[in-house]
């Protein structure tokens, strides 16, 4: 998957989103099916029923009972 725009990709809590105009690749996606973004976070939810975020978790976006960021892709729900 490739994304370009406010950085959800590096996001740190502490620190100003940059806005690129360079294309990225997140790495460690299957095949994605469908996308959804939120202020400073991003979801993936890939085409073998899974879903995967990254970005801000400080309200607990991620469901995961952290509220750790994460700049990689996290595997957060299985559909199978």
């Amino acid at each position: 998957m490739w994304v370009m725009g406010f950085d959800v990709v590096e996001f740190k809590y502490d620190a100003p989103l940059k806005q690129g105009e360079e294309l990225r690749r997140i790495e460690g996606l299957g095949k994605v099916t469908s996308v959804a973004m939120g202020q400073s976070h991003a979801v993936a939810a890939t085409a073998d029923g899974m879903v995967w975020m990254w970005g801000s978790n400080l309200a607990g976006q991620f469901g995961n009972m952290s509220l750790k960021e994460s700049s990689a892709p996290i595997l957060v729900h299985e559909f199978r």
